[in-house]
């Protein structure tokens, strides 16, 4: 019987997994950027400091691409897809974001070249990795921002939705989406 039980949860979780996959691959398109945020000083340990870390580097980043008026025009260019993710040491928190580029006024080489634009204001190395490549940091900055344009969308969905939990009740399967951060508490 628990074994009946277990086949059950197994299949429950996969299908959910693979809902969330397929949204992601819905709401990310493959013109955009991955990008994983690292910051070794002041580490963020709380919710509060990585959203304030995401608020400022999505500030600088929209300022530079859209102008002062950014905050009106992001969501009609852009798509964001946030993740944050617990470190090794379980103390504290980096993210990864997919940001998906929805009009045609931008391409990729333009969201990479405003993160390599506002590295001085946001202290963050960024290093621009392409497809099979493994990160070689210069050391310009304690922090980094490694970005990547998205070569293949399923594999951004499958890498973020890893940091998914599923868990079943008896009426049905829930979703943690506690490590998702959304625009509006980033600029909120």
């Amino acid at each position: 019987m628990t074994q009946i039980k277990h086949i059950r949860h197994n299949i429950l979780q996969t299908k959910n997994i693979n809902s969330i996959e397929d949204w992601l691959t819905n709401t990310i398109n493959s013109k955009g950027v991955f990008a994983s945020l690292r910051w070794y000083v002041n580490t963020p340990t709380t919710d509060t400091q990585l959203i304030s870390r995401l608020h400022n580097t999505f500030n600088k980043l929209f300022q530079e691409l859209l102008g002062s008026h950014w905050f009106k025009l992001y969501k009609k260019h852009f798509n964001l897809v946030v993740v944050k993710e617990l470190g090794k040491s379980y103390t504290n928190y980096h993210a990864h974001v997919a940001l998906g580029i929805k009009s045609d006024k931008f391409a990729v080489d333009d969201v990479i070249k405003a993160f390599i634009k506002i590295q001085p204001k946001i202290k963050a190395e960024v290093y621009i990795k392409t497809d099979g490549e493994e990160v070689k940091l210069n050391g310009l900055y304690p922090d980094n921002i490694v970005v990547s344009p998205i070569y293949y969308v399923g594999g951004i969905s499958e890498y973020i939705s890893k940091e998914f939990e599923v868990s079943e009740s008896e009426s049905m399967s829930l979703v943690s989406t506690d490590n998702m951060i959304f625009d509006y508490q980033i600029f909120n």
